[in-house]
């Protein structure tokens, strides 16, 4: 590629336009050998997708609804999450819970695929580029994208968090070139299948895009009034606030959402402030966890509207809202943090491509420390939340060792070093304010091309 092109795409990583040749074949080993580490480490007996997805596409075909059907005695749990996965897995009823679960698997590995597509789209120009140069951007990235820890751990457990991805990735590509309605149509697919995804709906919130908003509401009221019965039982009795249909379970969602594989704001008060399975607390009480709950979602939230009122629109005021979901949203598993990857790929791109080769030398170099700052932020936050959940210290392998450090990070004080993802993600969320906040006046999502 001529250095005239280079500098066209000057915001694109340059590893990605011209990656050595041993990166590439590197790329490619990476990948067979994730798929083999995959398809290894697939355990039906204790996969997310053989416990619970399968259970409500095997509910679906035998009783007509997810969530009533459930044979415990066989691994199979009680389905407990929004209805749209149980209709997409439908077709893989029909198999055994072993061969659906390894479809599941290789399901997975073709969505890691369109996703790193996706990322490819967001960093790549769209002319300028030949195909070849295309490709190896996208085997480079598909290798890194595959062993990153939150996406290999979703793909192995068998989780539905590339197509919460996809969804939310799709909303993205589609605001920045126009095409609304599907922007509201994808982001609500991606609400109806984890929920968590609905507040991004506040960067539908302007003039400009009210057919986005129109397309996502009505989505979002099609698939309710086609699935009305379903729906409904998932909305009445429980599982929407609770996890878990049968009241008396309320207890065992509480322990769950202590888990340290979740991230967000309130698994943390859970854990520090509620008896668990998973940790010894600081001690118990509810007035503390509600408290600890509103100080800091209150400070999010206020934070988050000062630095968006005058850029509520652009495309790092979509990544803050990724921060923003996946940290006050209870129940946010730690393989969701692909979702972080969107918020760093945003903001790296909006960073380079805010230099402006005219500026005076102090504005340059007020910028260049500006700009030095943000990407340090994004490293960091890129660091934390690729951190393996309990550090790699599981009690199932954690050597003897290690044992008094473990016991440290799960006991009283020692929770708040629990999950450096969550404050990866309040890090990830502060650089993606800072770049909305030194947006150009006048630059919109559709024009950030």
């Amino acid at each position: 590629m001529c250095k005239q092109q280079l500098d066209h795409v000057s915001s694109a990583p340059r590893f990605l336009l011209e990656p050595p040749t041993i990166w590439l074949f590197g790329a490619v080993f990476c990948v067979f050998l994730n798929i083999i580490v995959l398809f290894a480490a697939t355990n039906p007996a204790t996969n997310d997708f053989s416990r619970w997805y399968y259970t409500g596409a095997l509910s679906l075909r035998l009783t007509g609804s997810p969530y009533l059907y459930s044979a415990v005695e066989e691994g199979l749990l009680p389905y407990p999450y929004p209805p749209l996965l149980a209709y997409l897995c439908l077709p893989l009823s029909w198999a055994s819970v072993t061969t659906a679960t390894y479809i599941w698997a290789g399901v997975n590995v073709l969505l890691t695929g369109l996703l790193t597509f996706q990322f490819n789209t967001l960093l790549l120009p769209r002319e300028g580029l030949s195909r070849k140069t295309r490709l190896q951007a996208f085997l480079v990235v598909l290798g890194l994208l595959m062993w990153y820890p939150p996406q290999l751990t979703g793909n192995v457990i068998g989780q539905m968090h590339n197509l919460v991805a996809i969804s939310v990735m799709a909303c993205l590509l589609s605001l920045r070139s126009g095409k609304n309605v599907r922007a509201g149509i994808s982001l609500a697919v991606a609400t109806l299948l984890k929920i968590f995804p609905v507040v991004m709906v506040i960067s539908l919130i302007a003039p400009h895009r009210k057919r986005a908003m129109m397309a996502f509401i009505a989505t979002g009221l099609l698939f309710a009034l086609i699935t009305w019965q379903t729906t409904w039982y998932y909305m009445s009795s429980g599982l929407l606030t609770g996890g878990e249909a049968d009241p008396a379970e309320a207890q065992h969602y509480s322990d769950v959402l202590a888990g340290q594989h979740y991230v967000s704001l309130p698994s943390m008060a859970a854990r520090m402030f509620t008896a668990n399975n998973y940790s010894v607390p600081l001690f118990e009480s509810r007035v503390c966890r509600n408290l600890f709950l509103v100080v800091t979602t209150s400070a999010i939230l206020i934070v988050s509207i000062v630095f968006l009122r005058r850029r509520p629109h652009g495309e790092p005021a979509f990544a803050a809202l990724i921060c923003v979901s996946m940290l006050i949203v209870p129940a946010i598993g730690y393989y969701h943090l692909n979702l972080a990857l969107i918020a760093v790929l945003v903001c790296y791109r909006s960073v380079f491509e805010s230099r402006r080769p005219d500026q005076d030398s102090d504005n340059g170099s007020r910028g260049h420390w500006h700009q030095r700052w943000m990407i340090l932020g994004l490293v960091i936050a890129f660091l934390l939340t690729a951190m393996p959940v309990d550090y790699g210290l599981a009690s199932s392998v954690c050597p003897e060792w290690l044992t008094p450090v473990y016991t440290l990070i799960h006991t009283g004080w020692g929770l708040f070093l629990l999950t450096p993802q969550t404050y990866g993600l309040l890090i990830l969320l502060g650089v993606c304010l800072a770049v909305s906040r030194n947006e150009d006046d006048g630059e919109d999502l559709q024009s950030s091309i």
